[in-house]
């Protein structure tokens, strides 16, 4: 009876135990839903047809922007968007998908990835007023590299990405591919140093999972299928 009593005693104990412990990990959590935003692979767009010069380049221009935003290469998309200035200036126009929007997103991933020198060379390739902010971010990012481990930044535990769409997903932190999730699969990441989280898929579409960073150590990150109808898979 005494042993059942003490059985018994102990038993309520670890239920409390893994209860509190269980209370405190829901705390400690944060969850976001993602919807994916709306994308059309640059390699279905005519750059020749559109802007009416027919030269190689353009032929290919697509496919390796899609390369660059898959491979988050910000040096690759902002010679891609180099390349596509050039033509729209020779042909006095512009298209359905532009240089400055292609420019754009490179310099946002570059400053994301915050590499001096992918910064540095971005800067070289843009020129003008933007090159200085630039070469700013660069030294602001080369400091920051020689500063590193004395401090950390905001989110720093685990990442779970639960993939409920019918595609592969590439996850990227901060700028840098930490891993693949199998379609409606999942898997869990171990994070330093991040303040952007972003899911992409083969078809173009992209997820930005906005996490306050800093207040918690569990992120999950729960990736849901695109509603864009066939365009979105062009």
């Amino acid at each position: 009876m005494q042993n059942t009593r003490f059985f018994m005693t102990t038993m309520i104990v670890l239920g409390l135990a893994f209860a509190a412990v269980a209370d405190d990990t829901q705390k400690d959590t944060q969850t976001v839903d993602a919807k994916a935003e709306d994308g059309r692979r640059a390699k279905f767009v005519d750059f020749a047809m559109e802007l009416g010069l027919p030269i190689a380049a353009l032929d290919t221009l697509g496919e390796q922007i899609d390369s660059a935003r898959l491979a988050s290469d910000p040096v690759d998309l902002a010679v891609a968007a180099k390349l596509l200035e050039a033509a729209e200036a020779a042909a006095g126009k512009k298209g359905s998908l532009t240089a400055e929007t292609i420019l754009t997103e490179a310099v946002d991933l570059a400053k994301e990835r915050g590499n001096p020198a992918e910064l540095s060379t971005i800067a070289k390739l843009v020129g003008g007023p933007a090159a200085a902010d630039l070469e700013a971010v660069a030294e602001a990012a080369a400091d920051r590299e020689a500063e590193a481990g004395e401090s950390t930044r905001d989110l720093d535990g685990d990442l779970y990405v639960i993939n409920h769409s019918h595609s592969e997903l590439h996850v990227y932190v901060d700028g840098y591919e930490v891993g693949h999730v199998a379609p409606h699969g999942s898997r869990s990441f171990h994070v330093h140093h991040a303040h952007h989280v972003v899911a992409r898929d083969h078809y173009g579409h992209r997820w930005t999972a906005h996490l306050e960073y800093g207040h918690y150590h569990h992120y999950v990150m729960r990736v849901h299928e695109p509603h864009f109808g066939h365009h979105g898979h062009h």
